[in-house]
């Protein structure tokens, strides 16, 4: 299946996707494979097209705190403010199921 004919960017403007398409590279988690850790750089912003990522906050003693799911056609707020800011993320990714990104 082409990245065109997954829902995940059906709204996505042609010129943005064949853009994503060129430049961006498909990647095949599994479930509980971690994706971002707290202290890592985020040198990309995934696209979930298929699966589920979980995405949680950790304290200063190791205690975690769930903060939401990525389901297809989502992407990480946090990922894309580090990315931007080149900043390490604060929040740690884990597929909760095989998933495929982009």
């Amino acid at each position: 299946m082409t990245i065109e004919q997954r829902s995940a960017v059906h709204n996505f403007e042609p010129a943005l996707v064949e853009e994503i398409q060129k430049l961006g590279s498909e990647r095949q988690l599994d479930a509980g494979e971690e994706l971002m850790r707290p202290g890592m750089y985020i040198r990309s912003i995934p696209i979930v097209l298929s699966g589920s990522i979980k995405i949680m906050r950790q304290d200063e003693k190791g205690n975690e705190t769930f903060l939401y799911f990525l389901t297809e056609g989502d992407t990480c707020a946090m990922s894309l403010t580090c990315c931007t800011a080149h900043r390490p993320s604060s929040v740690r990714a884990i597929a909760e199921e095989p998933t495929k990104i982009i």
